[in-house]
């Protein structure tokens, strides 16, 4: 294999990695609701299991979009409080590529700079 295969190669494999983890978010989204579910069912309050159970084409719906609404709203604090972009940011100081971006970013600034003062 030379080079340019190896390239596609792990192209292909980082995009199934990609796929991969945009699925395994989408299943965490469903693993919670159904949690939830087993949780409700098997709460020691007898009525609110019984009235789901009872009504499930009604209230599994309600508890979906309830839920639904709910991560919309925790998803919206988060980048309000800036809990994202702090965590965006952290991930950045740990990739090279953007790193030595930014180095060259800065060098080139002061560059600028030094010719500023120059003139």
């Amino acid at each position: 294999m030379n080079d340019q295969e190896n390239r596609k190669v792990k192209k292909e494999i980082i995009s199934i990695k990609i796929y991969f983890d945009r699925a395994r978010m989408y299943l965490g989204y469903i693993n919670f609701f159904m949690l939830n579910i087993v949780l409700l069912n098997s709460s020691e309050n007898g009525f609110l299991a019984n009235m789901v159970n009872q009504n499930r084409i009604i209230w599994i719906p309600v508890l979906f979009v309830f839920y639904a609404a709910v991560l919309v709203f925790i998803g919206f604090l988060d980048t309000k409080l800036g809990f994202r972009q702090e965590e965006m940011r952290n991930n950045a100081t740990h990739n090279p590529v953007l790193m030595e971006m930014i180095d060259s970013i800065n060098e080139i600034k002061k560059e600028i700079k030094k010719d500023q003062k120059n003139d």
